[in-house]
């Protein structure tokens, strides 16, 4: 006789109750309705009181379905779900990594952007879990309706549809003064910012005290000073502001991208788009600055006279970094030049193993195998790469017929979870197949030497110094490129010669090594 769910009936039970319907009906109406009229930090802190109380129950309810099959008891369940709600709030409050995942997979189930602030202030709306909790073990009391249904539903919604990312700017098109404030235009969002510090920060402009532009600035855009008259700037479509000191009778560049970065630029940011779109010159006081709009860079800002260009972000409209913040970023942003010079290294393998080979058949009596000698141990990275990327591809297939086939066959989801997670570990396993390949073959290349009339040390020392020399060529190149994009190296062209400088000097210091240790062979082992 088949058991009742009493986990899953308790949570229907919670979710019709008037105060769990009061919270899913104030997390509706304060995502979709009070945040668009007027935005504040409480409709930002009603969201994560009323989800917290309901969410709860969802959670106990999907996880009575997923572990029906073993029966706990209403009170572990809900000691469960309470606990697996309370540290995913926490994580995505203080995570960016899971905030951004959630976020994500938020926003696919929805069909458009949502959002879920990274404040760790709001893990103060965790309390609201211990009246949820009294709920939970009071809840036996209540009499379940057909409602509650209707209640699981609309809560699992309410959960996920939360508020879309309100609009916000992301290419400065335009720039308005008015009232004493500055106004950044987005005419593709047609959203705006404003700033009323002469552009040292911009927030959103909820209700628009302009009208919105409706075409792109006529170029060429020039501006003059009213403290200096003979001090102006221009824009004329190019991707640079001039400057002129006597009226605009002469004009030099006086903002560009630095042309030492314009490569890692590029790179970084592959759909530039600087504009510049608009231009102004506002006055704060005796101070003048000039203004400039440079599309998804934002505004480009200088205090007149003599001061420095700054680049200013405006909402989503942010400038590129000029060089990497990570390593993991710069690795990303040279891995065309990283496999170049893993390559290199495979060749400066082969080259090495080639000297060893020649040197050795000068003292033998018969031609010595190039495929033993040259080829298995260069290519050994390459083989393990090669083994290890096929042994995952045959894992995924096996993970994807898992998932499709097996809940069909066995109808037991621990099981299916149970073979992915082993998959998943031998897929991770699989990765020692690179190093493994590498010191099976080096070894084998030792024992090569040996038999061929080399002493055990010198056989030894060859083996190592060779896979020594390819794994140098390789690190060099890597950190000369995460220099470049880190900044240590300003010009790419420099980055070059010294990534070519640094492995040629690399190669003479190590064949010459080799060439000399290959020279240390003895008379061949006799036969009997």
């Amino acid at each position: 006789m088949k058991t009742e769910n009493q986990s899953f009936k308790n949570s229907l039970r919670c979710l019709q109750h008037p105060l769990t319907l009061l919270s899913i009906a104030l997390l509706l109406l304060n995502d979709h309705v009070f945040k668009a009229v007027s935005p504040s930090w409480l409709t930002g802190k009603l969201s994560d009181f009323a989800g917290l109380f309901f969410f709860p129950f969802i959670a106990a309810a999907f996880l009575s379905i997923l572990l029906s099959k073993f029966q706990f008891k209403p009170h572990v369940i809900g000691q469960t779900s309470f606990a697996l709600v309370a540290i995913w709030f926490l994580l995505l409050k203080t995570f960016p990594f899971v905030n951004s995942l959630t976020t994500q997979f938020a926003s696919s189930l929805v069909g458009y952007q949502t959002q879920f602030i990274l404040d760790w202030t709001d893990l103060i709306s965790l309390i609201v879990m211990v009246p949820a909790w009294r709920l939970w073990n009071q809840s036996r009391q209540l009499r379940r309706s057909r409602f509650a249904y209707v209640a699981l539903s609309i809560g699992v919604f309410a959960s996920i549809a939360t508020s879309p990312v309100a609009p916000t700017v992301t290419t400065v098109t335009h720039l308005i003064k008015k009232n004493g404030s500055v106004f950044a235009f987005d005419m593709n969002m047609d959203t705006m910012a404003a700033s009323k510090d002469g552009g040292k920060s911009w927030e959103h402009a909820y209700k628009p005290e302009v009208e919105f532009p409706s075409e792109y600035a006529s170029l060429p855009i020039v501006v003059c000073s009213a403290n200096y008259p003979k001090e102006c700037y221009r824009i004329n479509g190019n991707e640079i502001v001039e400057h002129s000191k006597d009226g605009g009778t002469t004009w030099e560049i006086s903002w560009e991208l630095p042309a030492d970065r314009e490569i890692f630029f590029e790179r970084a940011n592959r759909d530039m788009d600087l504009g510049p779109y608009d231009m102004l010159i506002i006055k704060q006081g005796n101070q003048e600055c000039v203004l400039v709009a440079v599309g998804e860079e934002g505004i480009l800002r200088k205090e007149l006279p003599d001061g420095e260009w700054e680049r200013i972000k405006v909402e989503n409209a942010e400038p590129t970094p000029y060089r990497s913040t990570s390593i993991s970023d710069a690795i990303a942003l040279t891995y065309s030049e990283i496999i170049i010079w893993f390559l290199l290294s495979i060749l400066a393998f082969h080259i090495a193993c080639w000297l060893v080979w020649s040197a050795a058949s000068t003292f033998s009596s018969e031609p010595l195998d190039k495929l033993q000698w040259i080829f298995s141990p260069a290519l050994s990275p390459l083989a393990g790469m090669l083994i290890s990327a096929l042994l995952i591809l045959l894992i995924g297939l096996i993970a994807t017929a898992i998932t499709q086939l097996l809940p069909f066959v066995f109808g037991d989801y621990d099981v299916v979870m149970t073979l992915l997670i082993f998959l998943g570990l031998c897929a991770l396993a699989t990765l020692a197949f690179i190093p493994g390949t590498i010191i099976r073959l080096l070894k084998k290349w030792r024992n090569l030497l040996i038999a061929n009339g080399y002493t055990s040390e010198t056989s030894t020392q060859l083996t190592w110094l060779v896979y020594l020399f390819h794994l140098t060529v390789f690190l060099a190149g890597c950190l000369v490129w995460i220099l470049w994009a880190m900044g240590g190296i300003a010009r790419y062209e420099v980055a070059m010669i010294f990534a070519l400088i640094s492995t040629c000097v690399i190669a003479l210091i190590f064949f010459r090594k080799i060439k000399g240790l290959s020279k240390q062979i003895g008379s061949p082992p006799s036969i009997e």
